[in-house]
């Protein structure tokens, strides 16, 4: 006999032939889909974002002062750098979460998000913060500006896509178990 514990622990019989109705099948496909896609997104956006964090920071290490628009763009590139950093390895953890798309990978996969989350919120803050003071900024640091900004609705959507998964029932609750493993786990062999 083969027995499923579900996440609530109560003890189903699994049919091997059970298949998925449709609408089950088309909605893990659509959430799983748009996951992904944004996951995509996200990490060549963080990748873009770390890019040209990291060349405003080298040439403002290297004492290019024109760069520097106003007295936010310190704070803001720092944060953007950082912002990331952590939002590239999130996306790392977000692939694989996607490629076991079970519940367990979904707490770690979604800690990090959270953090990549709101340290690109931080970093939007400082954006916000440098357009609004104005000044004479580059085209570059106005496109890092403009990344950090999507960065902080998109990796949002991208955490509400992961949680809606686990909402719509489409993990993986389950762990299989046979009586052997049953008999091991309660002192047997």
């Amino acid at each position: 006999d083969h027995w499923l514990v579900d996440s609530s622990c109560l003890l189903h019989l699994d049919y091997p032939n059970l298949k998925l109705p449709f609408t089950m099948r088309m909605a893990y496909s659509v959430t799983y889909s748009f996951a992904s896609l944004l996951l995509i997104l996200n990490f060549c956006m963080y990748v873009i974002v770390l890019g040209l964090a990291a060349w405003t920071m080298n040439k403002t290490l290297d004492g290019d002062t024109h760069i520097i628009g106003n007295a936010a763009t310190p704070n803001f590139v720092l944060l953007a750098l950082i912002a990331g950093v952590v939002g590239a390895i999130s996306s790392l953890s977000g692939i694989h979460h996607l490629s076991e798309w079970k519940t367990n990978t979904l707490g770690g996969s979604s800690a990090v998000a959270f953090v990549a989350w709101a340290l690109t919120l931080l970093a939007m803050g400082f954006a916000c913060k440098e357009i609004h003071i104005g000044g004479n900024r580059m085209d570059k640091l106005k496109t890092l500006e403009s990344f950090v900004i999507i960065l902080g609705g998109t990796e949002l959507v991208y955490l509400l896509s992961i949680h809606g998964g686990f909402v719509t029932g489409e993990y993986s609750t389950t762990q299989s178990y046979t009586k052997a493993s049953e008999a091991k786990g309660a002192g047997g062999a």
